[in-house]
């Protein structure tokens, strides 16, 4: 049996042990005569975060015989669906406990429903812990897909072919893809975890899928002799200067085209990324130091090549929104921003988040306002969804 072989049965195994316990318990709330549906239904209730694993682990073994089969290979897998999983692993108990049924041994109905409450609490609890587990690592994420997207897949696995030695430059490919959750940022993430036989940018590229709550496996090590490339490791991206380098001989970095820059003071941090995924839903790619560049962009190494950054990432933009608060009054950077901004005679919007409008600058009523309406950032204006302007403009800038 081979090592993967072995690898899924001994999860299968783990799966099995993980269910026993909570299948016997949904299996003592069942009425007398319940069906195979009546009980994987009661099961997704009472137990919805073993349910959710149950999906996800079908998902994943399904995508992978997917791929196999796309590349001409025999299914390996081949894991059933949910339902009858969930009946297969608890076949034995059901039978037992149909044939107490027909004796009549059935628990009291306030005993059960007394029960049921408490699995669903429980359930109830695991589920909230994931999903604020889920929201802490979407935290520096964009949920949208940049049209260099299909770029770095090309670029990354040229210079694998070309220069398999260059390990960094793959490294900048995938933190690139890290920043977006889109379908074609998964491919590239899958892809790599899949076939690259460099362990660190596997491991990068899985760790990544996983904080996204993708369900994946870790890929396989490559049998055989060591090629150029496979045990090098990457040099991160951990300062201003490195970045600023990047962006003067990366051709990636020459190629991207920020639809807005969101000027504010860090104080506002909540606040902020509230806004930028009230952005990214309407489908616009958001600059924020701090979360796009915050592997380099260190608040306690900030010299003049963080701005020189800031000033490469404003030219890259096509709109800035100045959100004012009581923050950003004291900012030593915004005003900066703005200025430069408004020199380069682009679009600029002024969304203020303060009822203490007394000291603000008279120069900030020289823009338009932006204000959010139903969750949603509009033009202080007609109220029409300020992304409809950004992606107009944005599409002038790109075309360019």
């Amino acid at each position: 049996m081979g090592s993967v072989k072995r690898k899924y049965m001994a999860e299968m195994i783990r799966l099995r042990k993980q269910l026993k316990k909570p299948v016997a318990n949904v299996l003592q709330l069942m009425d007398i005569g319940f069906s195979d549906e009546e009980f994987c239904n009661k099961f997704a209730y009472c137990y919805e975060y073993l349910w959710t694993d149950i999906i996800k682990t079908y998902m994943s073994y399904r995508d992978m015989d997917k791929r196999r089969r796309k590349i001409g290979l025999k299914l390996k897998y081949k894991f059933p669906n949910p339902k009858p999983y969930l009946c297969f692993v608890a076949f034995h108990g059901m039978k037992r406990v149909r044939k107490q049924h027909q004796a009549r041994q059935v628990m009291p109905d306030m005993e059960r429903a007394q029960l049921e409450a408490l699995y669903r609490s429980k359930s109830d609890k695991k589920m909230a812990g994931r999903k604020a587990k889920r929201e802490y690592n979407m935290r520096y994420v964009q949920t949208v897909t940049p049209y260099y997207t299909n770029y770095l897949e090309k670029e990354y696995f040229r210079i694998k072919h070309n220069k398999p030695s260059d390990v960094t430059q793959r490294y900048i490919m995938l933190l690139e893809a890290a920043r977006y959750k889109c379908e074609k940022t998964k491919a590239l993430l899958y892809k790599v975890n899949a076939s690259e036989r460099n362990y660190n940018l596997r491991f990068f590229a899985f760790q990544t899928l996983q904080r996204w709550g993708e369900e994946v496996k870790l890929g396989k090590n490559r049998k055989g002799k060591k090629h150029l490339g496979d045990t090098e490791h990457f040099s991160k991206i951990d300062t201003p200067a490195e970045l600023l380098n990047l962006i003067y001989n990366l051709q990636m970095e020459q190629n991207k085209v920020y639809d807005v820059f969101v000027s504010h003071s860090y104080k506002d941090n909540e606040r902020i990324l509230d806004m930028k995924m009230m952005l990214n839903t309407d489908g616009l790619n958001v600059y924020i130091d701090w979360v796009c560049d915050r592997n380099a962009l260190h608040r306690s190494m900030t010299n003049k090549d963080t701005a020189k950054v800031l000033a490469e990432r404003l030219n890259n933009s096509s709109v800035l929104l100045y959100v004012y608060t009581n923050g950003s009054a004291h900012s030593q950077w915004s005003p900066w921003e703005l200025g430069l901004f408004h020199a380069s005679g682009k679009p600029i919007f002024v969304l203020v988040d303060t009822e203490n409008k007394e000291d603000m600058p008279a120069y900030l009523d020289l823009y338009p306002r932006a204000v959010i309406q139903d969750g949603v950032v509009v033009q202080g204006t007609d109220k029409k969804p300020l992304s409809s302007f950004i992606k107009r403009i944005s599409n002038i800038n790109k075309n360019k």
